[in-house]
């Protein structure tokens, strides 16, 4: 009889290991090719221009605009901040640049495709793209003025994805996404106020 339970129990955990939502996923992130839906600036109600990057088959953060897939914990992390690149809660899953596993010649117009990745992720979760103007060596260093980071489409719209199984391949694909960028008289406004404020704090 002991025997017989032993039995059962191995094969439970065996087919609960099998069928488990938890580990690592195989999945597919980016946007999709081809259809002018990768990641641009974007300012008074028209596109400015598209996040750069090389088309190449090969990972190299130098040489295209920094994207990171990230799993959301609680609330968004730095939706609108483009003043601000730290992530409070938020998990980074994996990351890439502007044009990788792109063919062809040609600009890469924002678009990128990260295949047969492994990440993290069970059933519910919602996951979401980071995704800045700069190369990932040039974020932490690139002038606020300059810096430009999106989570948000070109509506100001959140585009998460929920995870909903595990048990097979999946693409996200986070098409449109783009940045609002501070239009020329509010940040002169703020050039001016902030030493003004300044001197108000000293007396």
């Amino acid at each position: 009889m002991r025997r017989e339970w032993l039995t059962i129990i191995v094969v439970a955990s065996v087919i609960s290991l099998l069928f488990s939502d938890g580990g690592a996923v195989t999945i597919g992130w980016g946007c999709h090719r081809g259809h002018g839906v990768g990641v641009r600036s974007y300012s008074s109600q028209s596109y400015v221009s598209y996040f750069p990057g090389d088309r190449t088959r090969t990972l190299d953060f130098s040489s295209g605009a920094y994207v990171q897939l990230i799993k959301l914990v609680g609330d968004v992390d730095q939706v609108w901040d483009a003043w601000g690149t730290d992530l409070v809660d938020d998990i980074v899953l994996d990351e890439g640049h502007i044009g990788y596993a792109l063919f062809g010649s040609g600009p890469a117009n924002g678009e990128w495709w990260m295949a047969g990745r492994n990440v993290d992720i069970d059933v519910g979760d919602v996951i979401y793209v980071k995704a800045y103007n700069v190369p990932r060596g040039d974020v932490a260093t690139t002038p606020l003025g300059l810096l430009n980071v999106t989570v948000t489409d070109a509506d100001e719209n959140f585009p998460g994805k929920t995870v909903t199984q595990t048990m097979n391949p999946e693409n996200y694909y986070f098409d449109d996404l783009a940045v609002v960028i501070p239009e020329p008289a509010p940040l002169l406004l703020l050039v001016v106020a902030l030493p003004l404020w300044g001197l108000r704090r000293k007396r």
